[in-house]
């Protein structure tokens, strides 16, 4: 166990072994102290076939340990097989030198001077590279205090787990600023019951959260995400805006998805849609390629081109509101504030004997006036476009002929 914890000073009570055929041991009373004077003791430990290389099985019950006015306690903890690939000497350790069959921590609290946080459970298992982990969090809560203008001071998990992705190794590669080795699988990733506030009152919920994926051993494949139960109540910096339009609360959800080609770094976001009670829906598609790990990693897009998107609103009322709110701050009237707004869009858009740019000016005048709720802009470019050279297109015009920008108000 010495072995296991270099640097620390090791006490205890009694000690017993358990199973001499396995090295199994028992200890109680145990204290731990660091060089800095920083203490932690448990009521029992157990170990097996424990060195600096790892251990076969750990389990440590009543931990509580004390640095400064940091206080932490934890009910229990167990390990199995765990193996650790010392670095070389003067190399860094990496998360991906340590491999852990399964870790388990239950009712676990930190009191800290400007924070708190409580773990009702954690549990990780299959860590390791090259291997599929699976981490599941429940009754996650932290409080702390608020700065920076943040309206929360305390964000809450009721469940969270991830499976199927390589976690030491992507953290590896992106400490080393290289791109993570794929694994083919099925990723997933899912959260539920997520909240967070501000002086014992709940500001904002997300019932769930969940995001799906296939991917082939080349980092190709195809995923979907939903955001579902999103409900967002006034807070400081949003609670002026909603009452000004008329709005209680907030609610919302959030879906997406989307393919992708690693050999290409293509991506075809099919679909990303965002979508609000009684205030609109926002939808976008896009297709371009170019994006590979590497070109990501190093910020290198020159190369990336554009093939199409779209972009969607279907208004449920919110132009309504913001429009008779400005007419009567105004002193005018709504119908007589869209006509100006109308005409400030067709003056920025005229161009005679462009009938793109006509087409694109009467659908969006059509929705400004209220005679459409639903307005689709879509680019078609006859040639992929470089995405680097969008900035420097010209006039509306040209952007319109180059992109082949077309628009449907419905």
């Amino acid at each position: 166990l010495r072995g296991l914890l270099p640097g620390m000073q090791l006490n205890y009570a009694s000690a017993e072994v358990v199973d001499p055929a396995t090295g199994r041991a028992r200890m109680t009373g145990v204290e731990l102290r660091n060089p800095r004077g920083a203490r932690t003791t448990f009521a029992e430990v157990v170990v097996e076939q424990a060195s600096r290389e790892g251990a076969r099985y750990v389990l440590l019950r009543g931990m509580q340990g004390q640095n400064g006015n940091d206080r932490v306690t934890i009910a229990e903890i167990e390990l199995r097989d765990l193996a650790v690939r010392l670095p070389a000497e003067g190399a860094t350790p990496s998360p991906d030198m340590v491999d852990i069959g399964h870790f388990s921590l239950r009712e676990g609290r930190v009191a800290a001077t400007d924070n708190n946080v409580a773990i009702a459970s954690l549990v990780i298992e299959g860590w390791g590279q090259g291997r599929p982990t699976r981490i599941e969090l429940n009754g996650f809560d932290v409080s702390f205090v608020a700065s920076g203008g943040s309206p929360f001071d305390r964000v809450a998990i009721g469940r969270m787990a991830m499976f199927g992705t390589d976690l030491p190794g992507a953290i590896a590669a992106a400490l080393a600023g290289r791109p993570a080795t794929p694994t083919a699988g099925e990723p997933s990733f899912e959260a539920e019951n997520l909240s967070a506030g501000m002086g014992g009152q709940t500001l904002a919920t997300v019932t769930r959260i969940e995001a799906r994926s296939r991917m082939d051993a080349t980092g190709s494949g195809a995923g979907t995400l939903g955001i579902r139960g999103v409900r967002v109540l006034p807070m400081p910096g949003l609670g002026e805006w909603l009452n000004r339009y008329g709005y209680a609360e907030i609610n919302a959800e959030l879906t997406a998805e989307s393919a992708y080609d690693a050999a290409s770094g293509r991506i075809d976001l099919t679909s990303f849609r965002i979508a609000g009670q009684d205030v609109g829906a926002l939808t976008i598609s896009l297709l371009m390629d170019g994006l590979t790990q590497q070109a990501i990693l190093e910020r290198q897009f020159t190369n990336v081109r554009l093939f199409g998107a779209g972009i969607g609103w279907l208004d449920q009322s919110i132009l309504q509101r913001v429009a008779r709110d400005m007419a009567r701050s105004m002193g005018t009237t709504e119908a007589a504030l869209r006509d100006q707004w109308a005409g400030m869009a067709s003056g920025m858009l005229a161009q005679r004997g462009a009938a793109g740019m006509e087409s694109l000016r009467d659908a969006i005048v059509r929705y400004i006036r209220g005679q459409a709720n639903e307005i689709e802009l879509r680019a078609q470019p006859p040639q992929p476009v470089p995405v680097m050279s969008l900035g420097g297109m010209g006039s509306p015009v040209q952007v319109q002929q180059a992109l082949n920008i077309t628009a449907t108000a419905r």
